[in-house]
């Protein structure tokens, strides 16, 4: 983990076996990149479609806002179509892929960016002064993360 990133994990009720984490963290150290930040999420595959990405996304997005990122990107692999599916869903749109360039298992895939617009009261985020770098690691169950309703089994 380096100095900036925000990480957020979430851990399963009972058992402290890591569920799921992601983080947050600006695209590009230049000044001219500071407005947009990146997010990176993985789940295990029994954790997938029980709303805890969705948790963890609404997480990021609100971590983002403080720091002022008006525009938030994901890469995901061409051949990840579920967590395609789940960009798409909570409004990220692809803005640019590159082609052939990972190979798993013998199989070339390409990395999908996609990005999405963050907007506050209907309109877009002002653009930002820039990143105030903080450590700020998150470890618990789902409930701290904002969950009323999200189950762990």
């Amino acid at each position: 983990m380096s100095s900036g990133y925000l990480a957020v994990a979430t851990t399963v009720d009972g058992t402290g076996e890591v569920a799921g984490f992601a983080f947050l963290h600006p695209h590009h150290p230049a000044a001219t990149f500071r407005r947009t930040a990146e997010v990176a999420t993985f789940l295990g595959p029994e954790r997938t479609r029980r709303g805890l990405g969705t948790l963890i996304l609404d997480r990021l997005e609100k971590e983002a806002r403080p720091l002022e990122a008006d525009r938030l990107l994901a890469s995901v692999s061409s051949r990840n179509e579920a967590s395609l599916r789940f960009h798409t869903k909570h409004g990220f749109v692809e803005c640019g892929r590159f082609r052939e360039i990972g190979r798993k298992h013998g199989v070339d895939f390409a990395v999908v960016w996609l990005e999405k617009r963050l907007v506050i009261a209907g309109r877009l985020f002002p653009p930002n002064q820039g990143f105030t770098a903080r450590v700020a690691i998150k470890v618990g169950k789902y409930a701290e993360i904002g969950s009323s309703g999200a189950t762990s089994s």
